[in-house]
């Protein structure tokens, strides 16, 4: 079974938080919401809101029996809506609009209330066209559940096995997920009622959404994430699931960051009681690995609207790989712990619990990062996020070899010592390779040369030539390389995602792993394109950049 270990610490905008980062660095504004709907009672009361940003923003509602605690914000706050009893006899509903002040580049927030008749009625909070849209609470579907009100679904008892015949209840997966009960490792079965979609992706053929054993948004829900249809087969129409449809899911059960419980990877194994052909394929296999994309509640920081089909696990991380559904790779995502608070992104890897390496290190590079606030801590350790009993400390006769260097990461003691997790050491010559004056060590400092005012995004991977996994030969890398994206100029001030195809440049660097590469510094002989590189390795890079010149390179613009 696919093994994920997923970890993001906050909320993030592109580097973090605005008052940590140097003027010139391409920021990704965001804002976002805790809630899309909110379904309340006829009684008056309260509710608290969170919303995280890094812009001014306001809120608003038309509606004279919800209001706002204040209208004014800036940065990540909470507001506090108190709202009146209901004694119309009817169900009401209004939207609040949570609303950037200046970027007009994010779209407003909108969270639905529905407010019910009475305190308990057992149904009945959002039709009778109280909406607008002919009976339906969601608009596109976004509160999920039709506002029903049933005044007992969060008593539902956990029941069923897990079994193609006995599924669990959402109520009973939940449960055993957040009191961290061992599964069996093979796929399990759900059943449940969709709640609300958050994404169908024809052109990914998977789905994101949520279902609940009511169908209701306020009881407990498990997220269903990038889901194939039926049989294991893609996606093709956004109308082939709905809001209250009664669905057996198949796959992985996990808890996400140790809080958000879902499924993943994961499939439709019956849709309304039609199975699927092949009798519990479980369907979880992706298109060319894109896991990524929508989340759980906007963890890349820019938004729902900034979470895309691109693979990646965040749309708001340029560097970011595509992240593949591949059993034997291990993924980590980390925050610097001592900046920004905790909103600063570190780097992101990806680990061969195969050939005790990492697979690829992505980061981006800026000199923010490299400003020397601390010094190197050779605090080598386990990386947290991923199993310790498949991280290898060091191998006989090669030195620990950083994939993003300790001197890439002076920026705080938290960040360097994240440097020195296992998952970020690979098995490296030393002499002629990784040593001072070393082939390796030459191509870093030429990549620190790089640097700019609008970040340069690296990725550093292993390579393994004919590597045979029936072999009993070396699982040593037998090249290792440099993949490099930034703009041409340096210092647009732009996001690369928002550049042209001719403000960018990219290109990868490929080195031998021999020892017979001292004073060798980079040259055009080592130069390849992105595209060559992924069709080796079966990779997709800078998959959130979708301008990226990957097919081509310009030696000149290297300075080679």
């Amino acid at each position: 079974m696919k093994r994920f270990t997923h970890v993001l610490l906050a909320l993030v905008a592109l580097l973090g938080a605005c008052d940590e980062l140097p003027e010139g660095v391409a920021i990704e504004n965001y804002l976002k919401a805790a809630l899309s709907s909110k379904n309340i009672d006829a009684s008056a009361g309260s509710f608290a809101l969170q919303v995280e940003s890094n812009v001014e923003w306001s809120v608003s509602c038309s509606a004279e029996w919800l209001t706002p605690n204040k209208t004014e914000f800036s940065g990540s706050a909470g507001v506090l809506f108190n709202y009146d009893a209901n004694t119309t006899g009817e169900n009401r509903s209004t939207k609040v609009s949570i609303t950037p002040k200046s970027d007009t580049t994010l779209a407003p927030w909108q969270i639905l209330v529905i407010q019910s008749a009475t305190t308990n009625d057992g149904g009945n909070t959002g039709d009778g066209g109280n909406t607008g849209d002919g009976g339906n609470t969601g608009d596109g579907g976004n509160t999920g559940d039709g506002g029903n009100d049933d005044g007992g679904n969060d008593d539902i008892v956990g029941s069923g096995s897990g079994d193609e015949d006995d599924p669990y209840n959402v109520a009973r997966i939940v449960e055993i997920l957040t009191n961290g009960n061992a599964l069996p490792d093979t796929p399990q079965y759900v059943r449940g009622i969709i709640s609300s979609i958050e994404e169908v992706s024809t052109t990914h053929g998977n789905a994101t959404f949520y279902i609940s054993d009511s169908g209701n948004t306020y009881t407990t829900q498990l997220l269903i994430y990038r889901s194939k249809y039926l049989s294991g087969e893609d996606f093709t129409s956004t109308s082939q699931i709905s809001v209250g449809d009664e669905v057996v899911i198949v796959g992985t059960p996990i808890l996400y960051k140790g809080t958000t419980p879902e499924m993943n990877p994961c499939g439709i194994y019956s849709l309304n009681g039609k199975t699927s052909d092949e009798g519990g394929n479980t369907g979880g296999s992706d298109d060319g690995g894109n896991t990524g994309g929508s989340d759980d509640g906007g963890n890349t920081g820019g938004g729902g609207g900034l979470v895309t089909d691109s693979g990646a696990r965040y749309a708001g991380w340029a560097e970011l790989p595509v992240e593949e559904d591949n059993s034997d790779y291990y993924y980590a995502y980390h925050m610097i712990p001592d900046k920004g608070n905790g909103k600063v992104r570190n780097f992101a890897v990806c680990y061969s619990a195969e050939l005790g390496c990492p697979v690829w290190v992505a980061s981006p590079m800026h000199s923010y990062y490299t400003a020397k606030n601390t010094s190197r801590s050779d605090a080598y350790a386990p990386d947290p996020e991923i199993p310790s009993s498949i991280q290898v400390h060091k191998r006989e006769g090669y030195t620990r070899g950083h994939m993003l260097g300790s001197s890439d990461r002076l920026v705080s003691a938290g960040a360097n010592k994240q440097a020195f997790y296992y998952s970020n050491i690979a098995p490296q010559l030393s002499s002629g390779f990784n040593t001072g004056g070393g082939v390796w060590n030459n191509l870093e400092s030429y990549c620190d040369g790089q640097l700019c005012a609008d970040t340069l995004y690296m990725v550093n991977g292993c390579y393994w030539e004919n590597y045979n996994k029936k072999s009993s030969g070396t699982v040593i890398p037998t090249h290792y390389y440099k993949v490099l994206l930034r703009t041409k100029k340096g210092n647009t001030g732009k996001w690369v995602v928002n550049c042209s195809e001719s403000e960018l440049k990219c290109v990868v660097f490929m080195v031998e792993h021999n020892s017979n590469q001292h004073k060798v510094q980079p040259h055009k002989g080592m130069m390849m394109s992105v595209a060559e590189l992924e069709r080796m390795t079966g990779h997709t890079f800078f998959p959130n950049v979708p301008n990226a010149p990957k097919d081509t390179y310009n030696p000149s613009d290297w300075g080679m």
